[in-house]
C-alpha cells in the first residue's frame, strides 16, 4: 500500500465528494477535465497505460477503502 498521506492533492476526498483541489478544468486523479473519482467512474481503457493516472487512482481507492472499478 502506498503512503496516501503524502498526497496533498487528494485532501478532502470522501466517498461522495471530490478532492478539494479538483475543479471543472482538472480532476487531480485523471489530470484532465473529467472526474475519475473511484466511487463515481471506472478507469477508462484510454488511460489504462498512463502511470500517473493509475497511481493517483489506486491511491484514491486506498484512501476510500474501495476496490478499483473495472473499465
Amino acid at each position: 500500500m502506498s503512503d496516501t498521506k503524502t498526497r496533498a492533492d487528494l485532501a478532502g476526498l470522501t466517498a461522495t465528494e471530490c478532492a478539494k483541489a479538483c475543479n471543472i478544468e482538472r480532476c487531480v486523479i485523471s489530470g484532465r477535465a473529467f472526474c475519475l473519482h473511484p466511487k463515481k467512474t471506472p478507469m477508462p481503457p484510454a488511460l489504462a497505460d498512463k502511470a500517473d493516472v493509475q497511481i493517483a487512482y489506486v491511491e484514491a481507492c486506498e484512501m476510500l477503502v474501495v476496490k478499483r472499478l473495472a473499465s
